[in-house]
């Protein structure tokens, strides 16, 4: 705990800003809340309120990560890592809050005030930050323990690892797949964001809740929960916290090969995503080695895939026809990948380059 003159505690971190609005926050929450408390608003004074709870609790972890980050950056000239990355995403929260709190003091005396919109986004917010709080003083005990300039505990901390991720995987992260989703991305972003988000969960409808097999049955379910998700946003949070939550391989490999499987799926970027300059385009040719490596753990999906990269062109008929002889012992990921590099080898037969390095190329 700090224990110098206060106003010094931020002007020692690079993150004097963050310091000072925390303090504007705290002080704007306190006079909105006195302000409202005599008039009997009771849903924004909870709301505001709720912020005020445990904030010395906040600071003093926000603080204490904000001086342990630049120990653990990789050199001087490249300052970034978890710990500024969690601060960061918390100085984005704080500066939401203190909008809504700026904008609320300023039309607060107003005749036609309505102070439901600020309940809701500053409810919202208030769920977040205090999801963050938990988060900066677990990456405190992460410090406390971790040797000076490295990002991972020690092995003898190992038991304490454990515990922290557990931890971690408990708390709660709804909050950020609801109606904030992506709030801390460029807003240029978010929109696209919105959309992969709630792709995922229509995806996940089709991939597990629909037992149907046939094709349009699934695409419909899954259109229907997509959009069902854009409409009621703190339905999709619950959901997309599952799915990530369960790890589930299959299901990550279906839904990122939707771009190369799907005609529609293949022009989605250009329809929702903005349009940004390219810096670098950086050009990764596929060997055999890496297709190999993708499907080493399974032996089945390995001796295809092999088969698939090492047969000559004109017997891989036969090999598709033996993977489609498999399908009942293939998740639908595997099927897609190995199917779609059968097509890939017949239509171009230089598929795989004889270069195994990385080439790239700058452009303007």
């Amino acid at each position: 705990i700090w224990i110098g003159d206060p106003d010094e505690k931020w002007t020692s971190t690079e993150f004097e800003t963050l310091g000072a609005k925390l303090h504007e926050m705290n002080d704007l929450l306190k006079d909105n809340v006195e302000y409202f408390s005599g008039r009997d608003v009771i849903d924004i004074t909870e709301a505001m309120t709720y912020l005020l709870t445990d904030w010395d609790v906040l600071e003093e972890a926000t603080h204490r990560v904000a001086k342990a980050a630049p120990r653990h950056d990789a050199d001087p000239n490249s300052p970034g890592n978890g710990y500024r990355s969690l601060l960061q995403v918390t100085e984005t929260c704080v500066s939401k809050i203190l909008t809504r709190l700026r904008s609320c003091k300023a039309n607060r005396e107003n005749l036609l005030f309505n102070p439901q919109p600020y309940v809701t986004d500053l409810t919202d917010y208030s769920d977040i930050l205090r999801t963050l709080r938990r988060m900066l003083q677990y990456a405190v005990v992460t410090d406390t323990v971790s040797d000076r300039n490295h990002l991972f505990m020690p092995e003898s901390e190992a038991d304490l690892e454990k515990d922290a991720i557990a931890v971690f995987q408990e708390i709660d992260c709804s909050c950020f797949y609801g109606r904030r989703v992506a709030f801390y991305h460029n807003p240029r972003v978010r929109g696209a964001f919105r959309v992969i988000v709630s792709a995922m969960v229509g995806y996940g409808a089709g991939f597990h809740d629909a037992p149907d097999e046939n094709l349009i049955n699934n695409s419909t379910v899954a259109v229907m929960k997509g959009m069902g998700c854009l409409l009621r946003p703190g339905n999709r949070a619950q959901d997309v916290v599952a799915r990530f939550r369960s790890c589930d391989i299959p299901f990550a490999k279906g839904f990122w090969g939707l771009t190369d499987s799907v005609p529609l799926a293949q022009h989605t970027g250009s329809i929702v995503s903005p349009w940004m300059s390219v810096n670098k385009e950086v050009k990764i040719p596929i060997t055999e080695q890496m297709l190999l490596t993708c499907f080493d753990t399974i032996p089945l999906v390995y001796g295809l895939n092999k088969k698939a990269i090492e047969t000559p062109l004109d017997g891989l008929g036969e090999v598709e026809k033996e993977i489609e002889s498999q399908q009942q012992n293939l998740s639908k990921a595997e099927l897609q990948q190995l199917l779609y590099l059968i097509t890939k080898r017949k239509g171009d037969k230089n598929y795989f380059p004889a270069s195994q390095g990385r080439e790239a190329v700058e452009s303007t």
